[in-house]
């Protein structure tokens, strides 16, 4: 006797005209049918539609709207990005894009509703960076939907329709005075080493947390960021960094190679005294006093209580890695080198973020071109 079917792998029987038919689950709940004159062609479509359903391949017919569709890429189209990703796609679909152009046959979508969409967005109180994105994660399940054959063209591409433009926040970057002062507050705190990693390597508070002894060579004074906490919905989660950039190897100043001895050394005699063996190089560089990660709120919120026990301004712990790029560059470093320390994957990035990050650049590069102007050496302030 045959296997029952699975889950997906739909089902074949004769219809009462003598025709034979096979079904398909689609995402949503829905079913789709296949006719055929005989078991073994309806066999064989039924076999293509699950191979084009689990490629990302949605099985259209005239009925096919855009609800559909985006349900359909959510669940088969968006296999490799990182569950962060996923997350913020399921919430552009759910609460943005399938209530207002739901309903709409995808055939028929054209740029007039995008434009009219991302209008009512603006209207409704959205941030223009936010109707950006929104707009993005369209504009990439349409891209998908044009190279599998289903559109024409992309009607949510910026040659067809256009969306506001998000500006870009001038980043407050502290002073290369501002970081000496943080890193002296810091000293002797159980915070020390993880802000001295932050100001010295540059890393985002995610990668942070989510170091292991592993990917530290104090001998060579070097780190690897192999992964990061990543926030999906109200879970976090371990993922690996999204590009190749992320996770070059970081040069890690002796200074710094310092504190993380010091910082190693007492989290052995911590653990020895709980009664628990010495770190592995499995375990994570920053913890609690049990050994697990540690959260974000513990880590800002003694983190800003300590600035203003120090008197020094409340900042995000971002701002550090910001403050690593306000030392390199006011020392003189080039901004190709400080994306690859920041680990940008352009310095482009690195150029619109920290372009007006130290006062009197301009004024720099006038004396030096009226110096080159006139022959006479430059005068700085």
């Amino acid at each position: 006797m045959a296997g029952k079917r699975g889950n997906g792998e739909g089902s074949i029987c004769q219809a009462k005209d003598g025709r034979w038919v096979g079904r398909l689950s689609l995402p949503g709940g829905k079913r789709k049918a296949l006719y055929g004159p005989t078991r073994a062609a309806v066999a064989e479509r039924l076999a293509a539609a699950i191979r084009d359903r689990d490629q990302g391949v949605p099985i259209a017919d005239g009925r096919f709207t855009v609800k559909d569709y985006l349900a359909h890429w959510l669940a088969y189209g968006c296999k490799h990005v990182q569950p962060s990703t996923l997350a913020g796609y399921e919430s552009h679909i759910r609460v943005h894009l399938a209530p207002r152009l739901g309903r709409l046959q995808l055939a028929a979508l054209s740029p007039r509703h995008v434009e009219q969409l991302l209008s009512e967005l603006q209207a409704a109180g959205l941030s223009p960076a936010t109707v950006v994105r929104v707009r993005a994660t369209l504009r990439r399940a349409l891209g998908q939907a044009v190279r599998q054959g289903l559109l024409v063209r992309n009607v949510a591409a910026g040659a067809l329709c256009t969306a506001p433009r998000a500006e870009q926040k001038e980043v407050r970057v502290p002073t290369p005075e501002e970081a000496r002062g943080i890193l002296a507050a810091f000293a002797g705190h159980w915070l020390e080493a993880a802000v001295a990693v932050s100001i010295g390597c540059g890393l985002r508070q995610g990668e942070l947390r989510a170091l292991r002894w592993a990917d530290i060579d104090l001998d060579a004074g070097r780190l690897t960021v192999r992964r990061a906490w990543q926030r999906a919905g109200n879970k976090w989660h371990l993922a690996e960094p999204k590009t190749r950039a992320s996770r070059a190897p970081v040069s890690i100043p002796a200074s710094v190679v310092a504190v993380l001895r010091r910082h190693k050394a007492a989290q052995a005699r911590t653990w020895l005294a709980a009664g628990r063996l010495p770190e592995s190089a499995d375990a994570f560089v920053f913890t609690t006093r049990d050994g697990n990660a540690l959260s974000p709120q513990s880590v800002l919120k003694a983190f800003r209580r300590r600035l203003a026990a120090a008197g020094l301004p409340a900042m995000r712990w971002h701002d550090l890695r910001h403050a690593c790029a306000s030392l390199l560059l006011a020392n003189g470093t080039d901004v190709v080198t400080v994306a690859a320390v920041l680990r940008h994957a352009s310095p482009t990035t690195t150029l619109n973020t920290y372009a007006h990050a130290l006062p009197g650049g301009q004024e720099a590069a006038a004396a030096s071109m009226d110096a080159m102007l006139t022959g006479r050496p430059p005068a700085f302030a």
